[in-house]
């Protein structure tokens, strides 16, 4: 994780802040948050906290030292909430208790952080569901129900497609939970292992609910994690119809080591002068 000082936002984003408008998160799981929150406050990122299973687990006191911290520094945050083992619309109905059980926590979490958005992975998966995708949608719908009920009004819940090969099933659990705070994150890495359709289509799809962006690549056959420019992901084509369609959606590195951070920083920088032209 790198969050040290640098140069790139004040490159890009210090006029991007005023033209632009991107605003860019780093992933940060939870467990290693004090190690980097001095970095935090040079570096120009926000974090979006990652929160697995066992840390959701924490003591509430250490989420409000972190949520004190955010606020007196003034660092806004978003928020990944806890998804291995989860099934939101599983068939299994003790499988979507613990899955709800966990979520709430998580819900818990965020109503203290304060995020501006928290990202959840609805995990279908057509491999398993497709003969059930009824069944599965209304489970899911249950679920995210109650997960909104008890989440903070003002703060997003954003879909993120994992094993997804097109947004359909995304878009049907939308209408039906039928919340306009209800919105998607778009995931490049998962795109590029799942989807059969080409990304325009994809994005024509959910342009108009689309909050976020994780930003990492791959070469197309597992979830590497590799830096911006580093797999096959076409980051060019992204930006560009971000531009055409005046989307501005937090943008999200989801590196998972400090060397891919430090590539995908500079890679991106590149990719936005491309797009957008010379912020000077």
């Amino acid at each position: 994780m790198n969050l040290q000082e640098n140069t790139f936002l004040e490159e890009i984003l210090s006029s991007g802040r005023r033209e632009l408008r991107f605003k860019i998160f780093v992933h940060l799981p939870f467990h290693v948050f004090w190690k980097y929150s001095e970095r935090l406050l040079i570096s120009g990122y926000g974090p979006e906290i990652y929160f697995n299973s066992k840390i959701i687990e924490r003591d509430k006191r250490e989420i409000e030292e972190v949520a004190k911290f955010l606020k007196d520094n003034s660092i806004p945050c978003t928020m990944h909430a806890p998804y291995l083992d989860l099934s939101p619309g599983a068939i299994e109905e003790r499988v979507r208790e613990l899955t709800l059980e966990k979520l709430l926590k998580a819900v818990s979490v965020a109503n203290i952080l304060k995020p501006i958005s928290v990202v959840f992975h609805p995990n279908w998966d057509h491999w398993r569901y497709e003969d059930d995708a009824e069944e599965w949608l209304e489970n899911a719908r249950e679920t995210f129900l109650k997960i909104s009920e008890k989440l903070d009004p003002e703060i997003p819940l954003l879909f993120e497609n994992v094993y997804d090969q097109n947004p359909e099933i995304l878009l049907r659990l939308r209408e039906r939970i039928d919340l306009r705070r209800v919105g998607f994150c778009f995931d490049t890495g998962h795109f590029l292992n799942f989807s059969t359709i080409p990304l325009k289509e994809w994005l024509d799809k959910i342009k108009n609910f689309l909050m976020e962006i994780h930003l990492h690549d791959n070469m197309g056959k597992r979830d590497e994690h590799l830096a911006i420019g580093d797999g096959r992901f076409p980051f060019k084509e992204l930006f560009t119809y971000l531009k055409e369609n005046s989307l501005l959606p937090v943008l999200t590195i989801e590196a998972h080591s400090l060397e891919n951070l430090i590539k995908g920083e500079s890679k991106l920088k590149e990719i936005l002068k491309d797009v957008y032209g010379d912020p000077s």
